[in-house]
């Protein structure tokens, strides 16, 4: 304790221990200090906690983003159904009576449109090759159907196809252009299906019907929603010349 005071009197500190005002506003001065560090500190901490708050927030928000992305994307899935069923009984009732062999080979045909779509029903996207596969299926089914009245060329190179495509994709395509246009001998609706070098193209003539089909409206709104899910590309739509072209975004992976 003597050394203490020594050392205290020996640096002439001993006034300031001495004086109550001197050990009042260092006492006040430390506290002051004490507060100012305390307050940094604190605010530190809540930089820290709601920037991790807004963080979690930030992933929450992603997740029922995507889950709510995936409900109406499964929601637009379930309405690929082929429109053509009725047409395609009453096409074989025909067949039945008249051509035995032909009518046996649609029912091939038939069952391998619907098998495509019943086995890629919770697929999101399919190779390009399978949907190619299964649109020449299709193809002769509306064939049979409507004769030379319909033409269908379909020109994509093979190196396409291990890029990817919602699944019936160009089936909805072809179906919405059967839908709104006429399809008779004296006008033939002539659909094509080729590419550039970012889209697959599928584009028909126009020769809008005088009475429009019901429709569901879920053809064009239904592949625009996919494709924005999948890929977030927007298919390509545009109506000129007498000709209707619809532009598909290329899907090289996902």
């Amino acid at each position: 304790m003597v050394v203490g005071y020594s050392a205290i009197t020996s640096f002439g500190l001993s006034k300031y221990f001495n004086d109550p005002t001197h050990l009042y506003l260092t006492f006040k001065l430390s506290l002051g200090f004490t507060f100012r560090v305390n307050l940094f500190l604190h605010s530190i901490n809540a930089i820290f906690f709601f920037v991790n708050r807004y963080n979690q927030s930030q992933l929450l928000a992603e997740k029922f983003q995507k889950e709510s992305a995936e409900a109406q994307f499964n929601a637009l899935r379930s309405q690929i159904n082929p429109h053509f069923l009725f047409n395609s009984f009453n096409v074989l009732s025909s067949l039945v009576h008249k051509d035995a062999a032909t009518a046996s080979k649609f029912i091939d045909q038939l069952s391998i449109v619907y098998r495509y779509v019943l086995n890629h029903e919770q697929n999101k996207i399919v190779p390009l090759k399978e949907e190619l596969n299964f649109l020449e299926s299709y193809v002769y089914l509306l064939k049979i159907r409507f004769q030379d009245n319909l033409t269908i060329e379909i020109n994509i190179p093979d190196a396409l196809n291990n890029t990817q495509i919602a699944p019936a994709t160009l089936q909805l395509l072809i179906e919405n252009a059967i839908k709104h246009n006429v399809v008779s001998k004296s006008n033939p609706l002539n659909i094509k299906i080729f590419c550039d070098d970012t889209h697959i193209i599928v584009e028909n003539s126009i020769l809008r019907k005088e009475f429009k089909e019901d429709s569901t409206n879920i053809g064009l709104a239904n592949i625009r929603k996919r494709y924005d899910y999948l890929c977030g590309k927007d298919a390509i739509i545009t109506n000129s010349n007498g000709v209707f072209k619809v532009k598909i975004p290329i899907i090289h992976e996902l």
